[in-house]
């Protein structure tokens, strides 16, 4: 086949659509979830590292506070519906898309916290015992990336918001 014939076996896309492209992308996703969950902690971190202010810049706080509402916001909300049954998804789009990422934001914004308190008691540190309280928050750094980590529901993520909040008045 020369490259100037069209494929016969391909079904043509809607124009505008990339629907083989995104097919391809979710595929190799799928077949290296492990890898790539690795990649972008790995990324993450590495961000945080160039990108995170002083320990006393305003944005920071700021940041870090919107963080810790929203987290519990949600929680909260994950908390008081759990007893109900399952909402309908046919309503809103905001709501579905609501309902769809809540589990995935938490998880970001707690592995950004955690992040950011690791680097702060890391540059801060110059005890065993903060060395220790140090590497108490890398491993659960990297516990909230495990899917174990996803499983365990709601007790141990309200026990993440808790370390979050005790780290974070500690130093503000």
């Amino acid at each position: 086949m020369s490259l100037q014939e069209p494929a016969a076996a391909a079904p043509a896309d809607p124009p505008g659509v990339s629907t083989g492209t995104l097919q391809r992308l979710r595929l190799y996703a799928a077949r290296n979830e492990h890898r790539l969950a690795v990649s972008f902690f790995v990324a993450g971190f590495l961000f945080d590292i160039v990108t995170l202010g002083r320990i006393d810049s305003w944005l920071t706080i700021a940041q870090q506070a919107t963080y810790l509402l929203l987290i519990t916001v949600v929680l909260v909300q994950m908390l008081l519906s759990e007893q109900q049954p399952a909402p309908d998804l046919a309503g809103s789009r905001w709501k579905r898309l609501y309902l769809e990422y809540r589990n995935p934001a938490i998880h970001f914004l707690l592995g950004a916290l955690l992040s950011a308190y690791t680097l702060f008691f890391f540059k801060s540190s110059s005890l065993l015992v903060s060395f220790g309280f140090m590497g108490v928050l890398v491993v659960l750094l990297v516990a909230n990336e495990s899917a174990r980590f996803k499983a365990l529901g709601l007790p141990f993520k309200f026990a993440l918001l808790g370390l979050c909040y005790l780290a974070f008045f500690a130093y503000v």
